[in-house]
């Protein structure tokens, strides 16, 4: 019985993955504070949007999310300038 819904291909595709790479000068601590926050606020309002919209097979509440960004610079500890490397 098992034959009759079975499906057999030998067929290969070829598939190319494209990776765009866009570099950003950072120059300062500042700049650097600036396009990490803007890169996080993006894949949360990502996620933000994916939550209202639902998905088919997960609870809308239970998706995940990041904390904002203002949160989420307040949970991490602070490392002085000499163990981070900086002189």
């Amino acid at each position: 019985m098992g034959r009759l819904f079975r499906y057999d291909s030998v067929e290969v595709t070829k598939k190319n993955l494209l990776v765009f790479i866009r570099p950003t000068i950072i120059r300062d601590d500042e700049d650097l504070a600036g396009a990490t926050a803007e890169k996080y606020r993006y894949i949360r309002d990502q996620q933000m949007e994916r939550r209202e919209r639902g998905l088919m097979f997960l609870d809308d509440g239970n998706l995940p999310v990041l904390p904002t960004w203002e949160e989420q610079i307040q949970q991490l500890p602070e490392v002085p300038a000499d163990d981070a490397g900086q002189e």
